[in-house]
């Protein structure tokens, strides 16, 4: 199977698999906004912003290092696995023996917080490990069986038992707990996990690969989340909710590279031996950024009827924050895409730096802007994190693996977002419906190649005509 074929079928894996599972947290959301007022909604959204803090630092990212050893075939995968999961639990003991320290500062729901972190970190290993392992329809499949029981779950806790924050909580908890025990059942991970393959040689190489993860994925959730903090200090927790449910939409995007990148986890390591390597990720950089900037302008486009309709009419004004929020998670994506490549050479050290220079680059610029501009200073914010980010990968990747950009498209893509927002905020119908006519048809424009190349797909897909 070629490289392209390989990618695309892992892709439609991963997207047959994850589809159901991400359109129910989509649809999940109105549900939040109906039954959950703004500060309780902002109150969750920021437990599990600081629950995607804390797993790097109780799990010593040992979940990275296990998909990226599997992923060598001249390691063992049972000792692997073996050598993570033990040391893992070992982890866990030591954050239940110091959890009393977070109830003595007031975290609220402690147990249930402990808990989900736990069972989130050895999640998110035994996921890696099916994955790289060969199994993406099987972790596609968990996927779905989470989502499944947290849709149950939530109706049942929140709805009917009207238990707020402590029933979302416990969903999420129990619906984790449920997709272990998939996973563990379907592959009988049993079978590889023995206290005897434990090595402590092959930790030492593990932790040398992952501990320079944890204050790269620290600065990066710095980066992506300083927001929800300085809105809070700044403006309020009710509009933390706000921005928490503008964060949804947002969510469309990350959807489709969501998709993408599991797939291209598994392409970038195998390739990264090629000669032509350098060329192959370029072209499929660039075929990224031209999916991506398509579906930002459509979703910008439809702002103000999706909020209308899937949000309740207290969360409506939330469509004004969501353009520059859209562009933020573009760049996110890309600076994404540009991490994986590192991870690919194991040289893990060079993305600390990157995101770091993000992070001051997004806090310097939040903390002037939001007290003046509120959420969208926020926003702005983000968004100029991860493009100084982006741009310092691109640069740094020089060195060992050159990537392509392709600047005309991307400035010219940007300009057609613009003015397709500009035309959100007129006040004339007609001058609304022409802005962002001119700025979808630019943006189509400068992006027909992969258009053309999508509809050729879908033609030599189609049934050929009988004459």
């Amino acid at each position: 199977m070629s490289r392209n074929k390989k990618l695309l079928s892992n892709a439609m894996i991963f997207i047959i698999g994850n589809f159901g599972s991400k359109v129910i947290s989509l649809l999940l959301v109105p549900m939040y906004t109906y039954f959950l007022t703004a500060e309780q909604y902002g109150t969750i959204d920021l437990l599990i912003t600081s629950l995607n803090l804390c797993l790097p630092l109780i799990s010593f990212s040992l979940f990275d290092a296990v998909f990226r050893f599997v992923m060598n075939k001249r390691m063992d995968a049972t000792k692997v696995l073996s050598t993570g999961f033990i040391s893992m639990c070992l982890l866990l003991l030591c954050l239940g023996l110091i959890s009393p320290i977070l109830a003595i500062v007031h975290v609220p729901n402690v147990v249930l917080f402990v808990l989900i972190l736990g069972s989130s970190a050895i999640l998110t290993m035994f996921q890696n490990f099916v994955r790289a392992y060969g199994q993406a329809k099987t972790v596609a499949i968990a996927g779905i069986v989470n989502s499944l029981a947290l849709v149950f779950l939530n109706v049942l806790l929140i709805i009917r038992m009207r238990m707020k924050v402590e029933g979302y909580l416990l969903s999420y908890l129990i619906a984790t707990l449920i997709a272990i025990t998939y996973l563990v059942v379907r592959i009988k991970l049993w079978q590889f996990i023995r206290l005897t393959a434990f090595s402590k040689e092959l930790l030492t190489k593990m932790l040398r690969y992952s501990v320079p993860l944890i204050p790269n994925t620290l600065a990066w959730w710095f980066t992506n989340s300083v927001g929800r903090f300085l809105i809070l200090y700044f403006v309020g927790i009710t509009a933390n909710g706000l921005f928490a449910v503008a964060n949804k939409v947002p969510t469309i995007i990350n959807l489709c590279f969501a998709f993408f990148i599991q797939a291209w986890q598994i392409s970038v390591v195998d390739e990264y031996s090629s000669p032509d390597r350098s060329e192959y990720y370029s072209r499929v950089f660039k075929a990224l950024q031209q999916v991506m900037f398509l579906l930002t302008a459509i979703l910008i486009s439809l702002i103000k009827p999706m909020t209308a309709v899937f949000f309740a009419s207290d969360y409506y004004e939330s469509w004004q924050y969501l353009p520059i929020l859209l562009v933020a998670v573009v760049f996110m994506n890309f600076a994404s895409f540009l991490g994986t490549i590192y991870l690919a050479a194991e040289k893990t050290t060079g993305l600390v730096t990157t995101t770091v220079y993000g992070m001051v680059i997004n806090l310097l610029v939040s903390g002037c802007l939001t007290p003046l501009l509120g959420i969208n200073g926020t926003g702005i914010g983000m968004g100029a994190g991860f493009l100084i980010m982006m741009l310092l990968r691109l640069h740094h990747l020089k060195k060992f693996v050159p990537i392509v950009m392709p600047w005309k498209v991307a400035n010219i893509s940007l300009i057609g977002l613009l003015i397709t927002t500009l035309g959100l905020y007129s006040t004339s119908l007609m001058v609304e419906a022409l802005l962002m006519g001119i700025g979808l048809v630019l943006v189509v424009v400068v992006n027909r190649e992969i258009v053309i190349n999508l509809f050729r797909l879908i033609m030599s897909l189609a049934p050929q005509k009988i004459t």
